[in-house]
């Protein structure tokens, strides 16, 4: 991360270079990929879908998988 450019420190982040990476700075400083909400926006801002697909089959026993 460049200086200056720090994150709000609940904002999900997707400037690690690597997807596991940005996974990886969703529990630091507090775990955020808590509930559906979350995880279902980080799984669409990850890429992992493709842009304006909503990550429906996306349920709660995802949660802890991820």
């Amino acid at each position: 991360m460049a200086l200056g450019a720090a994150t709000v420190p609940y904002e999900l982040r997707f400037d690690a270079g690597r997807v596991c990476l940005d996974l990886l700075s969703t529990s630091h400083p507090a775990e955020r990929l808590d509930s559906l909400a979350p995880l279902r926006a980080w799984i669409a801002g990850s890429g992992l879908v493709p842009p304006g697909a909503p990550p429906a089959h996306a349920d709660a026993s995802w949660i802890g998988r991820f």
